[in-house]
């Protein structure tokens, strides 16, 4: 006995299960695509915060330079 030919709804069911799979891989890539985006923003973030915390480092100390030459 040999198997009938696929039926439509067969096929359509194929055809939606290929759809089904191909969004899922585009949903994947644009997934990865804004992990990396955010960590590019994170990074950019993080570099930042650290310029700002070493400008107010240098901020206090200079003050602190000043307030000892002007007191001694």
């Amino acid at each position: 006995m040999s198997s009938p030919p696929p039926t439509s709804v067969g096929e359509d069911l194929q055809q939606l299960l290929k759809e089904y799979h191909s969004e899922i891989s585009e949903l994947r890539s644009d997934n990865r695509q804004l992990r990396e985006r955010l960590s590019s923003v994170e990074e950019d973030f993080l570099k930042k915060e650290r310029e700002s915390q070493l400008q107010d480092s240098m901020k206090t100390a200079a003050s602190f330079i000043i307030f000892v030459a002007e007191t001694s």
